[in-house]
């Protein structure tokens, strides 16, 4: 009951938060039971996020420390979370509790249910896969053999890949695996449970990096998200999860080459991406003004409204954020949604109690609730867009801000560009150097 009542203010919740939610890949199941798989770096906004991909509500696998009040226990289990113990846990007890967490999860399995599981456990790490645990595939592999491998249960996988997961209004790609049908495992597990347990868990693995913004190595990484940003402020390099691969592949490249220009150019992308900040602008956002300038201009006193009366419960949000992500910063965004859930209906409860106490009218008080709800919805998604058209029409200087900014971007894209396709030359020349064929003949080839 619980779960039901909370999930769609939590979703509406979510889509206030993020600007972007990007499905791509295959179509998420339209039926269970599925075992959904997903990389887990964004803490409470990852299920979230995993749960608005299905028309279907889902059950979610959360390690069995939660679980150790029983009071605790059966509030997180009214929200459909079902407890697996971990290595933390240890003996006869752990083996029992896990036995009784297996069954409960094959039970919803036998009812249709599905059920998301985090392989890798929380990850710090937003740009890496860590290494699976083998649970996940002992309870796919242990239930088909429950049901003679008849079970049309599959396992699904979807990898998260966030611009800049601490943001507020960050954008994030959910990139759909294939489901992966279990019944060719069949015999490969009767003969050697343990090692085709580990062969699935590896290729779960493989499968679940292939889905992500993967980076193997540490080096560059800041470098690489900045001019990520920059490109999707332009809308250059398709999506985000194809924008991170390719800068990626290209930083690692050309840094070795140019370290001074890169060096550069990453100082350039700094100042770049703070005055966008001073200015209040997201960095990764289009610069383009809107086309229809009446609706800029009616938006203007209704953000206005929303920007004032959002603004103080939102310094406090962003204050115990701070306070209570000092230690894990990789958890900012997710206190932050959390706070949120609950901060910013209350204060909207307070003024809307408010207006009634003055008014001594319900309506006028349910009106106030509704301006509230609207006006907030309309700065989060059209604060940008206001912005630049003040930038653009209202500031007092024959140039503006925003001119600066669109100078700037140009001049570090021609930039990137031009050593793009210097390397890229350069390549093609190293290539027709190695070649023992004349000239003319290898560009016949190419």
């Amino acid at each position: 009951m619980l779960y039901e009542s909370l999930r769609p203010f939590a979703l509406y919740g979510l889509r206030q938060f993020y600007r972007d939610i990007t499905l791509k890949g295959a179509l998420p199941a339209s039926r269970g039971p599925v075992l959904v798989i997903a990389n887990h770096p964004n803490v409470v906004l990852d299920g979230l996020i995993v749960l608005n991909t299905y028309s279907f509500p889902l059950w979610f696998v959360a390690k069995g420390s939660l679980f150790r009040n029983r009071v605790v226990a059966r509030f997180f289990h009214s929200l459909r979370l079902v407890p697996i113990f971990g290595k933390e846990f240890s003996g006869e007890a752990r083996a029992r509790d896990n036995e009784i967490a297996f069954g409960q999860v094959f039970s919803l399995f036998d009812r249709g249910e599905s059920v998301l599981i985090f392989p890798e456990g929380v990850n710090t790490d937003p740009r890496r896969i860590e290494q699976f645990k083998t649970g996940t595939a002992r309870i796919a592999l242990q239930y088909q053999q429950r049901n003679d491998f008849r079970s049309p249960l599959v396992i699904q996988p979807i990898g998260l890949t966030y611009l800049d997961r601490k943001r507020f209004r960050d954008a994030v790609t959910v990139n759909v695996g294939e489901p992966i049908d279990l019944r060719s495992y069949e015999r490969d597990f009767q003969a050697d449970a343990m090692s085709t347990v580990q062969r699935l868990t590896d290729e779960l693995h493989d499968t679940l990096s292939g889905l992500v913004g993967e980076l193997h190595t540490d080096q560059h990484r800041a470098l690489v998200d900045k001019i990520v940003k920059l490109y999707r402020s332009a809308g250059r390099g398709g999506d985000d999860l194809s924008r991170i691969r390719n800068t990626a592949t290209a930083v690692e490249r050309f840094v070795p080459e140019i370290p001074e220009k890169a060096r550069e150019i990453e100082k350039r992308l700094d100042y770049y991406l703070a005055l966008c900040s001073s200015l209040m602008l997201d960095g990764s956002a289009s610069l383009d003004t809107p086309k229809n300038q009446l609706f800029s201009i009616v938006l203007v006193p209704v953000v206005i409204f929303g920007l004032l009366v959002n603004y103080p419960p939102f310094r406090v949000i962003m204050y115990l954020t701070e306070k209570f992500s000092e230690q894990f910063s990789g958890r900012r965004a997710s206190w932050a949604f959390s706070l949120g859930f609950f901060i910013f209906p209350l204060w909207y409860l307070t003024l809307s109690l408010s207006a009634y106490l003055v008014s001594q009218s319900i309506l006028t008080s349910l009106l106030v609730l509704v301006l509230l709800l609207v006006s907030s919805a309309l700065l989060n998604s059209h604060f940008q867009s206001v912005a630049l058209f003040f930038f653009k029409n209202v500031w007092p200087a024959r140039r503006s801000p925003l001119d600066v900014l669109r100078t700037m971007r140009g001049e570090l894209l021609d930039e990137l560009e031009a050593i793009r396709h210097e390397e890229s030359a350069g390549q093609k020349m190293g290539e027709s150097g190695l070649s023992d064929k004349p000239q003319n003949q290898v560009e016949s080839l190419e």
